[in-house]
């Protein structure tokens, strides 16, 4: 039985090898095949580095910035209309810096280009919000020719207004309207 012994123990061992080595090439094989869009890559392989790409440093992540602030509306003399004194062509959301010491507010705000109706008489206007910073202050509208004052200190004329482009040329003047 000394040499059935020996010969049972080697095929066995035999046996458990080849046990083995089926066990891992059917897990490579079901590894290989796991995922694949046919190029024979696995999900894992794509996400890591292949050995002839690892010469080349990892690209860093991208780092979320953070939005930038609105910017403050220019409210320095070199603003066109900063003395009160210009022409300008405006649009609904259309913000006219001027000077806070002379006119009582930072900035106007254009809130709309519309057909202003009383009665029976309807114009074309502009409407407007003023604001001390960011405060608002005041609210006016003011009709195609007329001139309408601010503060008493600001006299603005709607010299052309489109209703349809919703876009109006006003006049600015730092004195109040004569009457």
């Amino acid at each position: 039985m000394g040499g059935n012994a020996k010969w049972m123990r080697t095929a066995r061992r035999a046996r458990g090898r080849a046990v083995a080595v089926v066990t891992a090439m059917a897990v490579a094989g079901l590894l290989a095949g796991c995922g694949s869009d046919g190029s024979g890559d696995s999900p894992e392989a794509a996400e890591s580095p292949r050995p002839e790409d690892s010469s080349s440093a990892p690209e860093p992540e991208p780092e979320t910035e953070e939005p930038e602030p609105e910017p403050e509306p220019e409210t320095e003399p070199s603003s066109p209309c900063y003395d009160g004194q210009c022409e300008v062509t405006v649009s609904a959301g259309t913000e006219i810096p001027v000077d806070s010491g002379a006119f009582g507010v930072t900035t106007l705000s254009i809130t709309s280009i519309e057909e202003v109706h009383a009665g029976s008489f309807s114009s074309p206007a502009v409407l407007f919000d003023g604001y001390d910073g960011t405060e608002r202050v005041g609210s006016f509208s003011c009709g195609l020719g007329s001139s309408c004052t601010f503060n008493e200190s600001l006299t603005v004329v709607p010299t052309e207004v489109d209703v349809d482009a919703g876009t109006a040329l006003l006049a600015l003047t730092p004195e109040p309207a004569a009457d």
